[in-house]
């Protein structure tokens, strides 16, 4: 089942930097999801472990957490949930280079990755599960 607010409240979470509440509300639609939905939910989770990861100067768990997340997101349509699943796509991918490239420079080269935004769409035109 389909639940836009409470998802849209987890993105809001995620942006403002709250992981936690993010994590909770992320868990709760991830335990009833099924099928491609429920896949799309674990690479949200997944990406709200790097994020966190990323916050607290861990960007080797961040490179896991993001690495695995990405391809969770590559099948579903660039607007998937009333987000803009192309630009988080793009983004997250970003960012998983960008750390890569980062890696063995030190904590301070490491600092300069961005975390990756979700964007929600006014009116979302695609699937919704």
């Amino acid at each position: 089942m389909y639940h836009r607010e409470q998802f849209i409240k987890a993105v809001a979470d995620f942006n403002e930097g709250r992981y936690t509440e993010c994590h909770d509300t992320l868990e709760s639609l991830w335990t009833n999801a099924v099928g491609v939905h429920r896949r799309f939910l674990q690479g949200m989770l997944q990406m709200e472990f790097g994020a966190r990861h990323l916050a607290q100067g861990y960007h080797e768990g961040a490179y896991h957490q993001f690495s695995r997340a990405l391809p969770k997101f590559l099948d579903l349509p660039r607007d998937y949930m009333g987000i803009d699943l192309e630009r988080l796509r793009a983004d997250l991918k970003g960012t998983v280079e960008r750390i890569a490239a980062n890696r063995g420079r030190g904590a301070g080269a490491a600092e300069c990755v961005a975390l990756p935004a979700i964007a929600i769409l006014d009116e979302p035109i695609g699937a919704q599960p």
